[in-house]
């Protein structure tokens, strides 16, 4: 019995301990990279835009920028500068976008289809994120000042 309870924490642990974000990095043909994480694992389709799919939201990428598409970790933050492996992460949740890994003076856009802007946030250092609340059924396309920018649908 007290086996079965030591090898029933171990599993507990090993999946506690395993489970990490579900996240895509995008490793860019200009040498830079972007990180994508979701709350469920994505999907990648790809045609003329390479699409990260959830079953609520869908991030559009340019598909000729991309020049290697990875599931796996996405470390943005310069906690560990041996863990980073992104230049910019973009936590995509069903609220809206947080952007993270902009350094200090740093904006972030997002706008409507329509062209308005529909907020923005500057980076107050290099470890704040930056969040853009975006309403739910909406398409919007989020861009940072260091030139990145994608499409983000919401269901």
């Amino acid at each position: 019995m007290r086996i079965k309870k030591l090898l029933f924490a171990s599993f507990m642990l090993f999946a506690f301990v395993a489970r990490g974000d579900n996240g895509v990095v995008l490793i860019l043909r200009d040498g830079t990279s972007a990180g994508f994480l979701f709350d469920q694992k994505p999907v990648l389709v790809t045609g003329a835009t390479l699409d990260v799919k959830t079953d609520v939201k869908t991030v559009s990428y340019d598909y000729a920028a991309v020049q290697r598409a990875v599931f796996g970790d996405v470390v943005p933050s310069s906690v560990s500068l041996a863990k980073k492996n992104v230049d910019i992460a973009f936590k995509v949740t069903a609220d809206g976008v947080v952007v993270l890994g902009l350094a200090k003076g740093e904006r972030a856009q997002a706008y409507g289809i329509d062209g308005k802007k529909l907020c923005s946030g500057i980076a107050v250092d290099d470890q704040t994120p930056v969040v853009l609340p975006l309403p739910s059924g909406r398409v919007a396309v989020v861009v940072t000042s260091t030139g990145l920018s994608f499409k983000v649908r919401s269901k």
